[in-house]
């Protein structure tokens, strides 16, 4: 495949020579044309040396757009790819991660603490914790099936807030988010809603990518780093 990459390349290479030789004989051409005309060479040198520079200028600024547009294509595609690892290593939609990922500097707690809180929650769920029965929270649906672990913590995030006694409130988060529970107080006062409100207002904005498209960056991602190796 890179073979034949690099044979269209060639082909475009020599296309590209024949063409400027084509365009080379139709300025002398021209030049001859404006001198039976009685336009000196030099006027036709001078008009043809501001038309030469006025396409460099063009050139430039359609390179300078180009090479932001790739370098923002390929930013795209790095963070769609990590996006899409973090999503399978802690079962995160891309969408919601991306919400997070917005509020997460406006709300003072890090990326690594709100995933870290939830991988320890997503532990919690599975041992069947009896900690979620003491918020009133279920783990489960009304077929018996496990609810997303997003929803869980949100849940949770706003029984904990509820809690009137502070140390209760900080055991019992200890117990849900581990380590994280410390860093996540910002956001258990007020039960996460600020999270919420933050993620909608990210979505509003079309600021989130959907999982297809988050999907088809971290595709082309793939794509360049085979093409780098």
């Amino acid at each position: 495949k890179n073979s034949a990459q690099y044979r269209a390349l060639t082909r475009e290479i020599a296309d590209t020579e024949n063409q400027l030789k084509r365009f080379k004989g139709q300025l002398e051409e021209v030049g001859e044309s404006a001198e039976k005309s009685g336009m000196s060479l030099k006027d036709f040198g001078d008009k043809a040396k501001q038309v030469s520079e006025k396409t460099k200028l063009l050139s430039a600024g359609a390179a300078t757009v180009g090479t932001a547009m790739v370098g923002m294509a390929f930013q795209a595609g790095k963070t769609a790819d990590d996006l899409l690892t973090l999503s399978r290593n802690t079962g995160i939609s891309v969408e919601d991660l991306q919400k997070m990922q917005y509020a997460s500097d406006l709300v003072d707690v890090s990326m690594d603490q709100m995933t870290g809180s939830l991988a320890k929650l997503t532990k919690q769920m599975g041992s069947g914790s009896k900690v979620f029965e003491q918020l009133g929270v279920s783990i489960t649906d009304e077929n018996g099936n496990m609810r997303d672990a997003i929803d869980v913590w949100y849940d949770s995030l706003e029984a904990l807030s509820k809690i009137p006694n502070e140390t209760e409130r900080d055991t019992v988060a200890m117990e849900l988010f581990g380590k994280s529970a410390m860093e996540l107080s910002g956001i258990v006062d007020d039960g996460g809603q600020a999270l919420k409100d933050l993620g909608q207002n990210a979505e509003d904005m079309g600021l989130i990518l959907s999982g297809d498209a988050v999907q088809s960056a971290g595709e082309f991602n793939d794509a360049l780093d085979t093409l780098k190796a």
